[in-house]
């Protein structure tokens, strides 16, 4: 499946058998703390990473989710990116792997956030399960190549072979 998107933040889905559809999904902003940022507002963001680290979320998991989904889809500037690349080390429980190849033989650098997420439901026991979120960055160009859960057999996992903004589907 490929996925477009234009400047509005209208995303199409085209499968692969040619039938292409609109998509519910709207990425004309992202989430940056508490605060859906349009991509037109990104020139007004911190480049100094305290600055901006402030403007996102103090829960670990949350900025690094949010940094990453900015990193992967946004059309953060250099500066920008290089920013929340900092962040996203500076997460803990994060571990960096350079060498490593996506799920296409692509080469890259691995960034895995492993952690524990809590979840309480009213009228049930508390229940407590592992995590791990995986990206391959290509060291080259900075660019996410793919995401999804860590391990030999990840349950979801987006591979990008292409990223940028079109003016029509081809």
């Amino acid at each position: 499946m490929t996925v477009y998107s234009d400047r509005a933040g209208a995303t199409w889905i085209r499968k692969p058998d040619g039938e292409v559809s609109r998509s519910g999904h709207n990425i004309a902003d992202w989430n940056v703390g508490d605060r859906r940022l349009p991509w037109t507002e990104f020139d007004q963001l911190p480049t100094e990473p305290e600055k901006l680290k402030a403007r996102f979320s103090k829960n670990a998991e949350a900025r690094f989710e949010q940094a990453m989904s900015l990193l992967a889809e946004s059309p953060a500037s250099p500066d920008l990116r290089s920013v929340l690349f900092q962040i996203v080390a500076e997460t803990p429980g994060v571990t960096m792997t350079p060498e490593v190849k996506d799920s296409r033989g692509r080469p890259g650098t691995e960034i895995v956030l492993r952690g524990t997420r809590r979840v309480d439901k009213p009228g049930t026991k508390p229940v407590s399960f592992q995590y791990s979120l995986r990206y391959v960055i290509d060291p080259d160009t900075s660019r996410v190549l793919e995401h999804g859960s860590a391990g030999a057999n990840p349950l979801v996992r987006t591979t990008y072979l292409e990223v940028g903004w079109t003016n029509h589907i081809s």
